[in-house]
Parts: C-alpha cells; sequence; structure tokens
C-alpha cells in the first residue's frame, strides 16, 4: 500500500477561487487525491499558523499541493507540474507547451481573480457602487474572454485539442464561475463566443468533471460578505 506521504494532497479552502480549477484538472486526470479543505471559520487561525510550512507550504499560502513528499505553493506553478504529469500533450514541442501555459494564466489571473475586488466588497456596500462595481467586472470578463475565443483552435472543442488539458479546467472554472455568479448577464456574453460555450458544455459533461462539479463549494471567496453580495448581485 502506497504510503500517505506519497498520496496527492491539494490543500486549499473551503470556497473555489484559487483551488477549484486545480481541483477540475486533478480529477479530470483520473488522479486520486485527498482535497483537504480548510473551513472558511478558521481563515483567522491559518493566517496565525501560515509560516507554518506543514500549515501553509512554502508561501505561507493557500493552495498547497503535496505530491510524493514534496510541496508546491501558488496556483500557476502547481498548474505547470499538473501539465507535466497529467496533460496528454506533454510531448508535443515547447511552443505548443507555452501556449498551453498562456491559456492557463489568463484564465487564472484575468477571469478568476478579478472575483475577488468584487466579493469582498462590505456587506453594506450601496446599491450604485455595487452595480457600479459588478458592470466593470462583466465588461472586464466580457474583454478578455473575447481573446480567448479568437485564440481557441479552430475545429477543435478544447484549447487541448480533441481532449482537455489543464488550461481547460481553468477555463471551465472561469465560465462556470460567471454562470454562477451573475446568470444571466453572463449567459447572454458566452452565448456569443460558440467556441467557448461548446467547450463548456462538453466540460460539463464529462463525468469526472461533472463529478467534481457535484462536490463544488458553493463559495467562490472566503469573504464573509460575498453570500449577501452574491444575492444583491443576482436580484
Amino acid at each position: 500500500m502506497q504510503d500517505d506521504a506519497w498520496q496527492p494532497t491539494l490543500r486549499y479552502f473551503a470556497c473555489r477561487s484559487r483551488g477549484q480549477a486545480l481541483r477540475f484538472a486533478l480529477g479530470e486526470a483520473g488522479v486520486e487525491f485527498t482535497d483537504e479543505r480548510v473551513p472558511l471559520e478558521e481563515l483567522d487561525a491559518f493566517r496565525r499558523a501560515a509560516d507554518d510550512p506543514a500549515v501553509g507550504g512554502p508561501f505561507g499560502s493557500l493552495p498547497v499541493l503535496a505530491w510524493e513528499g514534496h510541496q508546491l505553493g501558488q496556483t500557476l506553478a502547481i498548474a505547470r507540474y499538473l501539465a507535466g504529469r497529467c496533460d496528454p500533450h506533454e510531448s508535443e514541442d515547447e511552443l505548443a507547451r507555452a501556449r498551453l501555459d498562456m491559456v492557463a494564466h489568463a484564465a487564472h489571473l484575468d477571469l478568476q481573480v478579478p472575483y475577488s475586488q468584487l466579493l469582498w466588497l462590505p456587506a453594506d456596500t450601496g446599491r450604485d457602487r455595487l452595480e457600479a462595481a459588478a458592470r466593470l467586472l462583466l465588461e472586464h470578463l466580457g474583454r478578455h474572454l473575447a481573446r480567448l475565443e479568437r485564440i481557441l483552435p479552430e475545429g477543435k472543442t478544447y484549447f487541448g485539442g480533441n481532449a482537455p488539458a489543464v488550461a481547460d479546467s481553468f477555463v471551465f472554472e472561469s465560465l462556470l464561475r460567471g454562470l454562477d455568479v451573475f446568470g444571466r448577464p453572463f449567459t447572454e456574453r458566452l452565448e456569443r463566443l460558440p467556441g467557448l460555450a461548446a467547450l463548456c458544455e462538453s466540460m460539463a459533461a464529462r463525468p469526472r468533471i461533472a463529478a467534481q462539479c457535484h462536490l463544488m463549494p458553493v463559495a467562490v471567496t472566503a469573504s464573509p460578505s460575498e453570500a449577501e453580495l452574491r444575492i444583491r448581485i443576482r436580484s
């Protein structure tokens, strides 16, 4: 039996934020891993103990991937490592690998991280300010989605070609997040991007991705005001 220290463990908070795309990537690759979720109520306790590598990994922050006795921190570094181990495209040339990394980076930095600016607003944020912030984020997301649509390989369902790469998990999480947080306004933008719409539909239908969707946290961030803000955004 394999020693527990060699079993992959992804440690992140019980929210989606910087960890959900990694959960999708591990699940789609068929990797049996421990999905260790730190309760959001323990965020303050985590911050106090984060300098301990056993708690906060190399940089005192999550996510952290432990695999075969080693620890990796930082979302995009973990994504690159998973691509090297799990992608069926790693035998391709260096440029092809860099292009997939480019997509993963764009999805994470341009489509996922910006939600923190909206969902960490105070719960008592005024209506005009909240609407303005939501509108700005939607416009920002729309611009970057259009750029991804332009570089989607012609005639292919995924950025990885005929099968998903780690990068596709990052794009899928970005699309799913927009649909969940904004509803119809985001759907209308996605309907104008047939390539990404097809990618989203196809990824959602994949059994391992569907299993991860079933386990996915409701919260996008660890913000204590997120639940109330999301109700207001959708209304």
